[in-house]
């Protein structure tokens, strides 16, 4: 049986960006240059230091034009593994419209209450479209932030 080992290592003092990210907005403009106008829906994710400073973001899925599958267990290896404090999440909506689906409810509140098993506070889910608008899950359905 091999023994896996996880750390972290500490590589200078890089940053992806020096700015806070203190509000939607912020966050918002960080994935519509990762998703651009792209036709499958995405998911990424920006890791927050303890002063609200991004340390890294990614992609993390890529589904069809109309759905992604999300696992909250790879959304928190992700942020364990950037050492993050808080997270945003994003993905994008192919089609424009930006309402979210039932779906993408029940998602963002299971996946807060993982982060919130493992004290990472999950700050906003963002959905972006290609006209360069967004939708913050949080200020339309604060409920499933508690």
């Amino acid at each position: 049986m091999e023994i896996v080992e996880t750390y972290l290592k500490h590589r200078g003092v890089k940053r992806v960006a020096s700015d806070m990210i203190s509000s939607p907005d912020k966050g918002a403009t960080i994935f519509k240059q990762m998703f651009g106008d792209n036709s499958q829906e995405c998911l990424g994710i920006i890791c927050l230091d303890t002063k609200g400073r991004p340390t890294h973001y990614s992609t993390i899925y890529k589904g069809t034009v109309n759905h992604i599958v999300i696992s909250p267990k790879d959304i928190l290896k992700v942020a364990l593994l950037s050492n993050a404090t808080s997270v945003i999440l994003g993905h994008n909506h192919p089609s424009t419209d930006l309402t979210p689906s039932p779906h993408d409810i029940e998602t963002t509140r299971n996946i807060n209450k993982a982060c919130a098993s493992v004290d990472i506070n999950l700050i906003d889910h963002l959905i972006i479209n290609s006209k360069g608008e967004h939708y913050s899950i949080r200020e339309n359905h604060s409920k499933e932030f508690s």
